[in-house]
Protein backbone atom coordinates (compact mmCIF):
# COMPACT_ATOMS: atom_id res chain seq x y z
CA UNK A 1 0.00 0.00 0.00
CA UNK A 2 1.58 3.52 -1.43
CA UNK A 3 2.86 5.91 2.11
CA UNK A 4 0.28 8.49 1.03
CA UNK A 5 -2.47 5.75 0.99
CA UNK A 6 -1.32 4.84 4.90
CA UNK A 7 -1.37 8.04 6.36
CA UNK A 8 -5.19 8.26 4.75
CA UNK A 9 -5.74 5.09 6.00
CA UNK A 10 -4.13 5.90 9.65
CA UNK A 11 -6.28 9.25 9.74
CA UNK A 12 -9.35 7.44 9.48
CA UNK A 13 -8.82 4.26 12.03
CA UNK A 14 -8.87 5.79 15.42
CA UNK A 15 -8.05 2.24 16.53
CA UNK A 16 -4.39 2.72 15.45
CA UNK A 17 -4.00 6.00 17.42
CA UNK A 18 -3.30 4.85 21.01
CA UNK A 19 -0.65 2.47 19.83
CA UNK A 20 1.00 5.38 17.48
CA UNK A 21 0.43 7.18 20.59
CA UNK A 22 2.59 5.36 23.26
CA UNK A 23 5.64 4.94 20.06
CA UNK A 24 5.20 8.33 20.06
CA UNK A 25 5.85 8.98 23.52
CA UNK A 26 9.14 7.11 23.29
CA UNK A 27 10.22 9.13 20.59
CA UNK A 28 9.73 12.19 22.26
CA UNK A 29 11.31 11.34 25.35
CA UNK A 30 14.55 9.91 23.26
CA UNK A 31 14.50 13.06 22.12
CA UNK A 32 14.33 15.05 25.24
CA UNK A 33 16.73 13.41 27.39
CA UNK A 34 19.75 10.84 27.14
CA UNK A 35 18.82 8.98 30.80
CA UNK A 36 18.78 5.49 30.11
CA UNK A 37 16.35 5.41 33.41
CA UNK A 38 13.62 7.80 31.66
CA UNK A 39 13.79 6.02 28.27
CA UNK A 40 13.45 2.62 30.20
CA UNK A 41 10.74 3.93 32.45
CA UNK A 42 8.83 5.50 29.16
CA UNK A 43 8.96 2.17 27.42
CA UNK A 44 7.56 0.42 29.67
CA UNK A 45 5.07 2.97 30.72
CA UNK A 46 4.54 2.75 26.58
CA UNK A 47 3.89 -1.20 26.76
CA UNK A 48 1.72 -0.97 29.69
CA UNK A 49 -0.54 1.66 27.59
CA UNK A 50 -0.39 -0.57 24.45
CA UNK A 51 -0.99 -4.21 26.03
CA UNK A 52 -4.30 -2.50 27.81
CA UNK A 53 -5.66 -0.77 24.53
CA UNK A 54 -5.11 -4.30 22.23
CA UNK A 55 -6.50 -6.62 25.02
CA UNK A 56 -9.81 -3.82 25.74
CA UNK A 57 -8.64 -3.45 29.34
CA UNK A 58 -8.28 -6.93 29.91
CA UNK A 59 -11.19 -8.39 28.10
CA UNK A 60 -9.64 -11.65 26.46
CA UNK A 61 -11.62 -13.48 24.00
CA UNK A 62 -10.87 -16.95 25.80
CA UNK A 63 -13.18 -19.19 24.41
CA UNK A 64 -11.60 -18.29 21.06
CA UNK A 65 -8.99 -20.56 19.18
CA UNK A 66 -6.06 -21.24 21.63
CA UNK A 67 -7.45 -18.70 23.83
CA UNK A 68 -9.03 -21.77 25.13
CA UNK A 69 -5.84 -23.49 25.83
CA UNK A 70 -4.37 -20.30 27.45
CA UNK A 71 -7.50 -20.51 30.04
CA UNK A 72 -6.78 -23.73 30.95
CA UNK A 73 -2.94 -23.74 31.60
CA UNK A 74 -3.69 -20.29 33.62
CA UNK A 75 -6.76 -21.93 35.44
CA UNK A 76 -5.21 -25.18 36.28
CA UNK A 77 -2.42 -22.73 38.91
CA UNK A 78 -5.46 -20.45 40.30
CA UNK A 79 -7.52 -23.54 40.88
CA UNK A 80 -4.15 -25.69 42.73
CA UNK A 81 -3.26 -23.22 44.51
CA UNK A 82 -6.78 -22.35 46.19
CA UNK A 83 -6.35 -26.19 46.97
CA UNK A 84 -2.93 -25.47 48.79
CA UNK A 85 -0.93 -27.55 46.17
CA UNK A 86 0.35 -27.43 42.41
CA UNK A 87 -1.22 -28.12 39.28
CA UNK A 88 0.29 -31.66 38.33
CA UNK A 89 -2.26 -33.04 36.43
CA UNK A 90 -4.81 -31.17 33.77
CA UNK A 91 -8.32 -33.01 32.84
CA UNK A 92 -7.95 -32.03 28.85
CA UNK A 93 -4.84 -33.48 27.32
CA UNK A 94 -2.98 -30.72 25.64
CA UNK A 95 0.27 -31.34 23.26
CA UNK A 96 -0.34 -35.24 24.29
CA UNK A 97 -0.04 -35.30 27.38
CA UNK A 98 -2.12 -34.65 31.19
CA UNK A 99 0.77 -33.74 32.85
CA UNK A 100 1.26 -29.76 33.10
CA UNK A 101 4.86 -30.21 33.85
CA UNK A 102 5.84 -32.12 31.30
CA UNK A 103 4.04 -29.84 28.63
CA UNK A 104 6.53 -27.27 27.79
CA UNK A 105 4.25 -25.02 26.48
CA UNK A 106 2.71 -24.45 30.00
CA UNK A 107 3.13 -21.47 32.33
CA UNK A 108 5.92 -22.27 35.68
CA UNK A 109 7.59 -19.00 36.00
CA UNK A 110 7.33 -17.42 39.59
CA UNK A 111 5.03 -15.31 38.91
CA UNK A 112 1.68 -17.63 38.47
CA UNK A 113 1.69 -17.72 42.20
CA UNK A 114 0.12 -14.11 41.81
CA UNK A 115 -2.78 -16.63 40.68
CA UNK A 116 -3.34 -17.60 44.14
CA UNK A 117 -5.07 -14.24 44.77
CA UNK A 118 -6.03 -12.28 41.64
CA UNK A 119 -8.45 -13.38 38.81
CA UNK A 120 -6.93 -14.82 35.30
CA UNK A 121 -8.01 -11.94 33.76
CA UNK A 122 -6.11 -9.59 36.16
CA UNK A 123 -3.59 -11.98 35.81
CA UNK A 124 -2.22 -12.09 32.00
CA UNK A 125 -1.92 -8.06 31.88
CA UNK A 126 0.42 -7.81 34.94
CA UNK A 127 2.49 -11.01 33.41
CA UNK A 128 2.45 -9.44 29.69
CA UNK A 129 3.63 -6.34 31.54
CA UNK A 130 6.54 -7.66 33.91
CA UNK A 131 7.70 -9.67 31.55
CA UNK A 132 8.20 -7.32 28.81
CA UNK A 133 9.81 -4.97 31.97
CA UNK A 134 13.01 -7.69 31.89
CA UNK A 135 13.50 -7.64 28.67
CA UNK A 136 13.44 -4.33 27.55
CA UNK A 137 16.17 -4.01 30.10
CA UNK A 138 17.82 -6.25 28.14
CA UNK A 139 17.31 -3.81 24.85
CA UNK A 140 18.71 -1.40 27.61
CA UNK A 141 21.47 -3.48 28.60
CA UNK A 142 22.30 -3.79 24.24
CA UNK A 143 21.76 0.00 23.56
CA UNK A 144 24.59 0.59 26.18
CA UNK A 145 26.81 -2.04 24.42
CA UNK A 146 26.42 -1.06 21.65
CA UNK A 147 26.79 2.92 22.40
CA UNK A 148 23.53 3.55 20.76
CA UNK A 149 22.01 6.70 21.44
CA UNK A 150 18.37 6.96 22.73
CA UNK A 151 16.69 7.87 19.19
CA UNK A 152 17.05 5.07 17.49
CA UNK A 153 16.51 2.53 20.46
CA UNK A 154 13.72 3.93 20.51
CA UNK A 155 12.89 2.67 17.11
CA UNK A 156 14.24 -0.51 17.79
CA UNK A 157 12.15 -0.82 20.80
CA UNK A 158 8.99 0.53 18.42
CA UNK A 159 9.97 -2.71 16.15
CA UNK A 160 10.52 -4.92 18.83
CA UNK A 161 6.98 -4.44 20.94
CA UNK A 162 4.92 -3.89 17.71
CA UNK A 163 5.93 -5.52 14.58
CA UNK A 164 3.48 -8.43 13.54
CA UNK A 165 5.06 -11.62 14.70
CA UNK A 166 3.89 -10.71 18.44
CA UNK A 167 1.01 -8.74 17.46
CA UNK A 168 -0.25 -11.98 15.39
CA UNK A 169 0.86 -14.62 18.28
CA UNK A 170 -0.76 -12.70 20.95
CA UNK A 171 -3.74 -11.70 19.35
CA UNK A 172 -4.55 -15.66 18.81
CA UNK A 173 -3.64 -16.17 22.25
CA UNK A 174 -0.62 -18.03 22.12
CA UNK A 175 0.25 -17.21 25.58
CA UNK A 176 3.84 -19.13 25.08
CA UNK A 177 5.05 -16.30 22.74
CA UNK A 178 5.41 -13.85 26.03
CA UNK A 179 8.88 -15.61 25.82
CA UNK A 180 9.37 -13.64 23.11
CA UNK A 181 9.83 -10.64 25.27
CA UNK A 182 13.13 -12.17 26.83
CA UNK A 183 14.71 -12.00 23.21
CA UNK A 184 16.93 -8.66 23.67
CA UNK A 185 18.90 -10.40 26.61
CA UNK A 186 19.89 -13.47 23.49
CA UNK A 187 21.19 -9.92 21.22
CA UNK A 188 22.69 -8.53 24.42
CA UNK A 189 24.84 -11.79 24.89
CA UNK A 190 25.55 -11.57 21.04
CA UNK A 191 26.89 -8.22 21.19
CA UNK A 192 29.24 -9.26 24.17
CA UNK A 193 30.27 -12.11 21.97
CA UNK A 194 30.89 -9.75 19.21
CA UNK A 195 33.10 -7.76 21.44
CA UNK A 196 34.73 -10.50 22.90
CA UNK A 197 33.02 -10.78 26.18
CA UNK A 198 30.61 -13.59 25.92
CA UNK A 199 28.12 -13.72 28.79
CA UNK A 200 27.05 -17.48 29.52
CA UNK A 201 25.20 -16.90 32.62
CA UNK A 202 23.21 -14.14 30.88
CA UNK A 203 22.39 -16.60 27.97
CA UNK A 204 21.69 -19.54 30.29
CA UNK A 205 19.30 -17.98 32.13
CA UNK A 206 17.07 -16.39 29.26
CA UNK A 207 16.96 -19.80 27.75
CA UNK A 208 15.92 -21.44 31.04
CA UNK A 209 13.54 -18.48 31.54
CA UNK A 210 11.87 -18.84 28.15
CA UNK A 211 11.22 -22.54 29.00
CA UNK A 212 9.97 -21.41 32.79
CA UNK A 213 7.36 -19.42 30.50
CA UNK A 214 6.26 -22.08 28.16
CA UNK A 215 8.07 -20.60 25.11
CA UNK A 216 9.38 -23.63 24.15
CA UNK A 217 9.19 -22.72 20.30
CA UNK A 218 10.56 -19.05 20.96
CA UNK A 219 13.81 -20.91 22.90
CA UNK A 220 14.44 -23.65 19.64
CA UNK A 221 14.81 -20.58 17.93
CA UNK A 222 16.94 -18.66 20.50
CA UNK A 223 19.11 -21.53 21.08
CA UNK A 224 19.99 -22.02 17.89
CA UNK A 225 21.17 -18.33 16.84
CA UNK A 226 22.67 -18.57 20.14
CA UNK A 227 24.73 -21.94 19.14
CA UNK A 228 25.26 -20.80 15.40
CA UNK A 229 26.59 -17.42 16.79
CA UNK A 230 28.81 -19.37 19.26
CA UNK A 231 30.17 -21.53 16.38
CA UNK A 232 30.97 -18.35 14.15
CA UNK A 233 33.22 -16.87 16.96
CA UNK A 234 34.36 -19.95 18.11
CA UNK A 235 32.73 -19.72 21.36
CA UNK A 236 32.25 -23.63 22.00
CA UNK A 237 33.34 -23.16 25.79
CA UNK A 238 31.02 -20.04 26.34
CA UNK A 239 28.06 -22.67 24.40
CA UNK A 240 28.64 -25.40 26.77
CA UNK A 241 28.48 -23.39 29.85
CA UNK A 242 25.57 -21.59 28.51
CA UNK A 243 23.91 -25.01 27.19
CA UNK A 244 24.51 -26.04 31.36
CA UNK A 245 22.80 -23.11 32.88
CA UNK A 246 19.80 -23.52 30.90
CA UNK A 247 19.46 -26.79 31.45
CA UNK A 248 19.91 -26.84 34.73
CA UNK A 249 17.50 -23.88 35.14
CA UNK A 250 14.86 -25.51 33.70
CA UNK A 251 15.41 -28.83 34.61
CA UNK A 252 11.91 -29.19 36.87
CA UNK A 253 10.39 -29.23 33.07
CA UNK A 254 12.85 -30.71 30.49
CA UNK A 255 13.21 -34.29 32.65
CA UNK A 256 9.72 -34.60 33.23
CA UNK A 257 9.31 -33.40 29.40
CA UNK A 258 11.58 -36.12 28.19
CA UNK A 259 10.59 -38.83 30.54
CA UNK A 260 6.67 -38.66 29.26
CA UNK A 261 8.02 -37.53 25.31
CA UNK A 262 11.10 -39.70 24.89
CA UNK A 263 12.31 -37.79 21.53
CA UNK A 264 9.34 -37.38 20.17
CA UNK A 265 7.19 -37.83 16.91
CA UNK A 266 5.87 -35.11 14.86
CA UNK A 267 4.49 -33.99 11.59
CA UNK A 268 6.82 -31.59 9.51
CA UNK A 269 4.55 -28.69 7.89
CA UNK A 270 7.31 -25.92 6.66
CA UNK A 271 8.34 -22.67 6.26
CA UNK A 272 8.26 -19.66 3.92
CA UNK A 273 7.36 -21.49 0.37
CA UNK A 274 9.30 -18.84 -1.45
CA UNK A 275 11.81 -15.61 -1.18
CA UNK A 276 9.07 -13.50 -2.00
CA UNK A 277 6.33 -14.92 0.48
CA UNK A 278 9.35 -14.10 2.92
CA UNK A 279 9.53 -10.79 1.87
CA UNK A 280 5.65 -10.03 1.46
CA UNK A 281 5.89 -11.01 5.09
CA UNK A 282 7.80 -8.11 5.79
CA UNK A 283 6.24 -5.28 4.27
CA UNK A 284 2.75 -6.43 3.63
CA UNK A 285 -0.23 -8.64 4.16
CA UNK A 286 1.31 -12.62 4.64
CA UNK A 287 1.05 -14.57 1.26
CA UNK A 288 -2.65 -17.19 1.82
CA UNK A 289 -1.28 -20.86 2.11
CA UNK A 290 -3.05 -23.90 2.27
CA UNK A 291 -1.34 -25.35 5.18
CA UNK A 292 -0.88 -22.56 7.66
CA UNK A 293 -2.68 -19.93 9.34
CA UNK A 294 -1.65 -15.77 8.51
CA UNK A 295 0.00 -15.79 12.05
CA UNK A 296 2.80 -18.11 11.01
CA UNK A 297 3.69 -16.05 8.52
CA UNK A 298 3.75 -12.81 9.63
CA UNK A 299 6.65 -10.93 10.48
CA UNK A 300 5.66 -6.89 9.31
CA UNK A 301 7.75 -4.47 10.10
CA UNK A 302 7.00 -1.81 6.86
CA UNK A 303 8.84 0.28 4.63
CA UNK A 304 10.44 2.00 7.33
CA UNK A 305 11.47 -0.94 9.37
CA UNK A 306 12.79 -2.81 6.14
CA UNK A 307 15.01 -0.13 5.96
CA UNK A 308 16.49 -0.62 8.91
CA UNK A 309 17.11 -3.61 8.38
CA UNK A 310 19.04 -3.64 5.24
CA UNK A 311 21.26 -0.91 6.83
CA UNK A 312 22.29 -4.04 9.68
CA UNK A 313 23.67 -6.09 7.10
CA UNK A 314 25.60 -9.28 8.54
CA UNK A 315 27.24 -8.87 11.87
CA UNK A 316 27.25 -12.18 13.61
CA UNK A 317 26.40 -13.92 9.72
CA UNK A 318 26.18 -17.55 10.50
CA UNK A 319 23.44 -17.20 12.89
CA UNK A 320 21.52 -14.52 10.82
CA UNK A 321 21.61 -16.02 7.46
CA UNK A 322 21.49 -19.93 9.38
CA UNK A 323 17.72 -18.99 11.22
CA UNK A 324 16.77 -16.86 7.59
CA UNK A 325 17.28 -20.33 5.53
CA UNK A 326 15.60 -22.87 8.41
CA UNK A 327 12.33 -20.10 8.24
CA UNK A 328 12.72 -20.95 4.25
CA UNK A 329 10.94 -24.07 2.50
CA UNK A 330 11.60 -27.43 4.12
CA UNK A 331 15.53 -26.90 5.01
CA UNK A 332 14.80 -27.55 8.99
CA UNK A 333 12.82 -30.51 7.70
CA UNK A 334 15.71 -32.15 5.94
CA UNK A 335 18.42 -31.67 8.73
CA UNK A 336 17.47 -30.33 12.05
CA UNK A 337 13.92 -31.79 12.45
CA UNK A 338 15.26 -35.71 12.49
CA UNK A 339 17.05 -34.40 15.53
CA UNK A 340 15.39 -35.07 19.43
CA UNK A 341 14.21 -32.18 21.03
CA UNK A 342 13.82 -29.92 17.28
CA UNK A 343 11.17 -32.79 15.90
CA UNK A 344 8.77 -30.36 18.07
CA UNK A 345 9.49 -27.43 15.28
CA UNK A 346 6.66 -28.38 12.85
CA UNK A 347 6.47 -25.07 11.17
CA UNK A 348 9.56 -23.19 11.07
CA UNK A 349 8.83 -19.42 9.26
CA UNK A 350 8.70 -18.64 13.24
CA UNK A 351 12.14 -18.38 12.81
CA UNK A 352 12.95 -15.43 10.74
CA UNK A 353 11.81 -12.69 13.73
CA UNK A 354 14.90 -13.43 15.47
CA UNK A 355 17.30 -12.49 12.21
CA UNK A 356 15.61 -9.83 11.55
CA UNK A 357 15.43 -7.73 14.96
CA UNK A 358 19.08 -8.67 14.93
CA UNK A 359 19.68 -7.13 12.04
CA UNK A 360 17.80 -4.01 12.73
CA UNK A 361 19.33 -3.82 16.10
CA UNK A 362 22.43 -3.51 14.31
CA UNK A 363 20.55 -1.04 11.49
CA UNK A 364 19.74 0.94 14.31
CA UNK A 365 22.80 1.55 15.57
CA UNK A 366 24.66 1.96 11.93
CA UNK A 367 21.89 4.74 11.56
CA UNK A 368 22.25 6.15 14.59
CA UNK A 369 25.72 7.40 13.31
CA UNK A 370 24.66 8.44 9.86
CA UNK A 371 21.32 10.22 11.00
CA UNK A 372 21.64 11.35 14.57
CA UNK A 373 18.56 12.86 15.50
CA UNK A 374 19.66 15.19 18.02
CA UNK A 375 23.43 14.86 18.93
CA UNK A 376 24.41 16.90 15.90
CA UNK A 377 21.88 19.69 14.88
CA UNK A 378 21.67 19.30 10.92
CA UNK A 379 18.56 19.72 9.44
CA UNK A 380 18.58 17.03 7.29
CA UNK A 381 19.67 14.15 9.58
CA UNK A 382 17.02 15.42 11.77
CA UNK A 383 14.50 15.62 8.84
CA UNK A 384 15.60 11.84 7.76
CA UNK A 385 15.58 11.03 11.29
CA UNK A 386 12.22 12.20 11.98
CA UNK A 387 10.55 11.03 8.75
CA UNK A 388 11.95 7.29 9.48
CA UNK A 389 10.22 7.35 12.99
CA UNK A 390 6.57 8.74 12.01
CA UNK A 391 6.57 6.13 8.85
CA UNK A 392 7.51 3.32 11.28
CA UNK A 393 4.90 4.19 13.84
CA UNK A 394 2.31 5.07 11.21
CA UNK A 395 2.68 1.00 9.87
CA UNK A 396 3.27 -0.45 13.28
CA UNK A 397 0.01 1.04 14.36
CA UNK A 398 -1.40 0.42 11.37
CA UNK A 399 -0.80 -3.95 11.59
CA UNK A 400 -1.53 -3.46 15.60
CA UNK A 401 -5.23 -2.32 14.71
CA UNK A 402 -5.40 -5.14 12.61
CA UNK A 403 -4.37 -7.97 14.89
CA UNK A 404 -6.36 -6.64 17.77
CA UNK A 405 -8.50 -9.19 19.00
CA UNK A 406 -12.32 -8.76 19.71
CA UNK A 407 -13.20 -9.09 22.91
CA UNK A 408 -15.90 -12.12 22.16
CA UNK A 409 -16.16 -14.29 25.31
CA UNK A 410 -16.98 -17.00 22.98
CA UNK A 411 -18.55 -20.74 24.25
CA UNK A 412 -18.71 -21.16 27.98
CA UNK A 413 -15.24 -22.40 29.42
CA UNK A 414 -14.40 -25.12 31.90
CA UNK A 415 -14.99 -24.40 35.34
CA UNK A 416 -12.40 -27.15 36.85
CA UNK A 417 -9.61 -27.85 34.95
CA UNK A 418 -7.31 -29.84 37.09
CA UNK A 419 -7.41 -33.83 37.13
CA UNK A 420 -7.28 -35.65 40.64
CA UNK A 421 -4.96 -38.54 40.70
CA UNK A 422 -2.05 -39.98 42.25
CA UNK A 423 1.13 -38.44 40.82
CA UNK A 424 2.73 -41.09 38.72
CA UNK A 425 6.44 -42.05 40.18
CA UNK A 426 8.37 -41.22 37.10
CA UNK A 427 6.70 -38.15 36.99
CA UNK A 428 7.28 -37.57 40.85
CA UNK A 429 11.03 -38.40 40.65
CA UNK A 430 11.63 -36.49 37.16
CA UNK A 431 10.11 -33.66 38.92
CA UNK A 432 11.65 -33.86 42.21
CA UNK A 433 15.13 -34.04 41.08
CA UNK A 434 14.72 -31.26 38.40
CA UNK A 435 13.64 -29.06 40.92
CA UNK A 436 16.50 -29.56 43.17
CA UNK A 437 19.13 -29.26 40.04
CA UNK A 438 16.72 -26.32 38.81
CA UNK A 439 17.36 -24.54 42.70
CA UNK A 440 21.01 -25.55 42.70
CA UNK A 441 21.39 -23.61 39.19
CA UNK A 442 19.51 -20.43 40.03
CA UNK A 443 21.87 -20.06 43.21
CA UNK A 444 24.78 -20.53 41.35
CA UNK A 445 23.77 -18.14 38.91
CA UNK A 446 22.95 -15.91 41.73
CA UNK A 447 26.42 -16.14 43.23
CA UNK A 448 28.14 -15.98 40.20
CA UNK A 449 26.55 -12.15 39.55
Amino acid sequence: MPLVNQARLFLHTPAAWVPAAAAAALFAAAWLTPKWRVLYAVGVAAEIVFVLWFFHGGAFPWGQGDWRQAWTYLVAWREALQQHTLPFYVRAAAQGTERYFANLETLSSPDALLLGVISVDAFLPLHLMLVFAIGSWGAVEAGRALDLRGWWWAAFVTLFALNGHILAHLSVGHLAWVSYYLLPWIFFGAVRLWQGRPAPAVWGATLGGMILLGGWHVFVSSLLFVALASVERRQFAALARTAAFAAGLAAFRILPGIATFATGTNQFIGGFPSAGAMLAALVSDPAPSRLLEPWEFDTYIGYAGLAILCAGAARLALPTFGLIALSYGDVYGRTLFRLPGFVSERVTSRMLILPVLWLTLVGCTRLDRWLPAREHPSRLRTAGAIAFAVVLVVQLALRAATWRPAPIAGPDLPAMVLKQMPIEPVYAWTLGVGALLSAATAAALVVRR
